[in-house]
């Protein structure tokens, strides 16, 4: 069954579930699985997408690249702590941040996938726990 996401589509979802977005070629180094181990449940969900569900995902990936350009735009606000009688808002970035891993996990929520645990924008979220297993699935290498 044909994938009704596009590549463009699936390569914004690994970003925003902050999953590395490299072939699986690169995925070993010197005989050793690189830390992709998530990608398994992540690649197969994006293809098995009910019909349904396509325009709650692209809605989703619409609010996060929102979100970035907010964030983007935010910085240079940041030299400045007031504007005549406007004032800034000091945690304008985290408060960003906070709301892009919200509409990160709702994503990861409709795919049934966890967000990538090594991922610097998740690791700070305590809501994303895989506990002692994460990072540790031991792969069998075969000739």
């Amino acid at each position: 069954m044909p994938s009704l996401l596009t590549d463009t589509e699936k390569a914004q979802i690994r970003q925003i579930l902050g999953y590395p977005n490299v072939s699986r070629l690169t995925t070993l180094m010197e005989l050793a699985p690189a830390p992709r181990q998530l990608s398994f449940l992540l690649e197969p969900a994006m293809d098995a997408l009910l019909p349904q569900a396509v325009a709650i995902v692209r809605q989703l990936i619409c609010q996060c690249e929102a979100i970035e350009c907010q964030l983007g735009q935010s910085a240079d606000r940041m030299q400045a702590a007031s504007v005549g009688n406007l004032k800034m808002r000091a945690d304008e970035q985290d408060a960003l941040e906070k709301l892009y891993v919200r509409f990160g996990r709702r994503l990861a929520d409709v795919l049934g996938v966890p967000p990538y645990p090594l991922s610097v924008r998740y690791q700070t979220d305590q809501t994303v726990n895989l506990g002692p297993y994460a990072g540790n699935l031991r792969v069998r290498m075969m000739n």
